[in-house]
């Protein structure tokens, strides 16, 4: 009976004491402890990702009158926060609503209270994974059909870099072109090349590869 009691008091005390911790000791001052405290972090960063931002920041400069022990972050909107204990500088922020764009600040907290809160971090936005995928149509151009004009259409690859392969008849393996086009804003992109004879021809990134198209001779 006592060994129970002893455990569930146990029990009571860490949840107690996490409780106080997680609504972020708003100010010891009322304890009677004086000082200084912390200066704001600077640097705050956010790396948006599924409902959630990982954030990470730089110490202050002014610890204050004592040693910082514990960090908070909070999003704009919401008021979403995660609590890490010095020296972490990065935590995760949960329960964000993807499309939704938020900005954060942290503050630090030592034996005199929390300190002010930092500059916000620059917008993101947390969003669902997209599965990168690229689909390519082509043809030859209708003034000149030496020329071949081929357009892409991708999703999850903005900003990256396409490589195309080519063969031709009796080419036993593609060749990857020169000609590298980047994938614009809205996902698509173009490339042409001048040839006369039967071509096949595909497009690939790290991470995924296009259908294949087989271009008729002229």
């Amino acid at each position: 009976m006592a060994l129970r009691a002893r455990r569930v008091a146990t029990r009571l005390g860490a949840t107690l004491a996490a409780s106080s911790l997680a609504i972020g000791i708003a100010s010891q001052s009322a304890a009677g402890v004086v000082g200084q405290p912390p200066g704001a972090p600077t640097g705050v960063v956010g790396l948006a990702s599924d409902a959630s931002a990982a954030v990470s920041w730089t110490a202050p400069t002014n610890a204050g009158s004592y040693p910082i022990t514990h960090y908070q972050v909070t999003s704009s909107p919401g008021f979403r926060t995660c609590l890490v204990s010095a020296p972490e500088t990065a935590c995760t922020v949960n329960g964000l609503a993807n499309g939704t764009s938020y900005t954060f600040t942290a503050r630090a907290l030592n034996g005199a209270g929390w300190g002010a809160d930092s500059l916000p971090s620059a917008a993101v936005t947390p969003s669902k994974p997209v599965t990168p995928s690229m689909l390519i149509t082509g043809s030859r151009d209708a003034t000149d059909p030496r020329i071949v004009r081929v357009s892409g259409r991708s999703r999850g690859l903005t900003g990256q870099l396409v490589t195309p392969y080519v063969r031709f008849p009796g080419q036993p393996e593609y060749d990857a072109g020169f000609a590298r086009p980047a994938v614009a804003d809205d996902g698509t992109f173009t490339w042409q090349r001048q040839s006369s004879r039967k071509m096949y021809v595909y497009f690939t990134t790290r991470e995924v590869m296009s259908n294949r198209l087989i271009i008729r001779a002229r």
